[in-house]
């Protein structure tokens, strides 16, 4: 599993997890990855799931981040109806002033092979416009389905990353809108952080889970 996604050509790779792991015994294919970051004083946890088999998975359930004492410091509902092979989802939990020790405890997660909707392969362009004297950056994006299938974009997250793949800050917008075959969608996002972390960008990954 290690190598499988070491391999991947996607921006997994750009970011500096700090643990993954198989999620499900029957699925051990379907790798859960962990990665903290701070935002203004709270303590978050960037968890990507990635799906090294060659169909798509849906999954749904709620990640717990434990803390001292197995305290439950924050938690996420995740739902996705396709991840697409090869592709990484991402979910957050914030755990505020508390802190995580890395670990997530599942509740009534479940995993499926057979899917309501179908994942389409997807690329993006994009560019970082500089406005951190005003505490932000602008990404300029231009968002298609790769070999220019239509899609539906969905979910779309934008991590901005140091050199070493460290997450400094994240953020996500939702394109519920067809875009045709053949077409682009083109928008920009503003990403708010401190100052220093945002002086820091020298990367970012964007991951996404577009359907037909």
């Amino acid at each position: 599993v290690t190598q499988l996604v070491a391999n991947l050509q996607t921006d997994y790779n750009k970011i500096n997890w700090g643990v993954s792991y198989s999620l499900d015994e029957q699925l051990p294919y379907l790798v859960v990855s962990i990665a903290p970051y701070v935002a203004y004083d709270e303590i978050h946890l960037l968890i990507g799931f990635t799906n090294l088999y060659n169909d798509n998975i849906s999954l749904s359930g709620e990640a717990v981040a434990l803390g001292a004492d197995d305290a439950e410091i924050g938690s996420t509902y995740i739902y996705t109806g396709a991840i697409g092979g090869g592709n990484t989802v991402l979910a957050d939990i914030n755990c505020g002033d508390q802190k995580p020790d890395g670990r997530i405890r599942w509740k009534e997660i479940t995993s499926e092979t057979d899917t309501l909707t179908t994942y389409v392969p997807w690329e993006a362009d994009w560019t970082i416009e500089d406005h951190i004297s005003d505490s932000y950056l602008t990404v300029n994006y231009e968002f298609y389905g790769a070999g220019g299938q239509a899609i539906v974009p969905g979910e779309v997250h934008f991590v901005l990353l140091d050199e070493q793949g460290n997450v400094l800050a994240k953020d996500m917008t939702y394109l519920g809108d067809e875009v045709a075959a053949g077409e682009k969608y083109a928008g920009s996002e503003d990403i708010y952080s401190d100052k220093e972390l945002l002086s820091a960008t020298k990367d970012m990954a964007i991951f996404a889970t577009p359907t037909k």
